[in-house]
């Protein structure tokens, strides 16, 4: 896709990004927002965007400080995103790794002037995490096994409408379990067993063990 200067693709073209929103803000009548890595191969490259989007009446403009380059590799560059809130006139979104309470604290000291947060694959790994950075506790691990059964039932009920066999089903739902396997205690292991169950009654089984090991966790 960034070879065909698309999504992230773009950032090194300014230009581009400048005729593209020139003919969308002209054309819609619909809110617009943006949301931007700092660059593809450079952070300076958003040094040179931020100009042409203060151009034009977005909502917000979101920020993950990475490369696109990186995809998910190393670590945010807090530095480039404390730079670019005296670059960008719009109200500035932050995203990028709040996987935890703690992560969500220090980059929201880091940026008092941020009120508005962008949440990922933290929230796709812990459903709990915005309910125990707003309660200041965490969620006590019965209350997870619970919450988390009554989700997970529900969303393979729903898989199961619409999928056809049980291998697919079973596919599916791992492909979630990639995220919420740190949920679970010993969760590589559990999330291995799952995807080694061969049957949906193997599969269910080793669901509920790993919720009913998750109920009396206290680690």
């Amino acid at each position: 896709m960034t070879k065909k200067r698309c999504g992230s693709g773009l950032l090194p073209y300014p230009e581009l990004i400048d005729e593209f929103l020139d003919t969308i803000c002209s054309t819609i009548h619909l809110r617009l927002s943006v949301k931007v890595r700092l660059g593809l191969s450079s952070k300076d490259e958003i040094s040179a965007v931020l100009p042409i989007l203060n151009r034009y009446p977005l909502e917000h403009v979101t920020i993950h400080p990475r490369l696109a380059s990186q995809m998910y590799d190393g670590t945010v560059n807090l530095d480039a995103f404390d730079a670019c809130q005296g670059l960008c006139t719009h109200k500035l979104i932050y995203n990028g790794d709040l996987f935890t309470p703690a992560d969500f604290t220090h980059v929201s000291e880091r940026f008092p002037d941020v009120d508005h947060w962008m949440f990922g694959r933290g929230l796709f790994a812990n459903p709990f995490l915005l309910e125990e950075i707003c309660s200041g506790q965490p969620t006590a691990a019965a209350e997870k096994a619970t919450r988390l059964k009554a989700f997970h039932d529900g969303l393979m009920s729903g898989y199961a409408e619409r999928l056809s066999g049980e291998a697919h089903l079973i596919k599916r739902m791992c492909s979630h379990w990639d995220y919420l396997q740190g949920l679970l205690p010993d969760g590589p292991k559990a999330y291995r067993r799952f995807r080694k169950a061969k049957s949906l009654p193997a599969y269910q089984q080793a669901v509920a063990d790993a919720l009913a090991h998750l109920s009396v966790f206290h680690g």
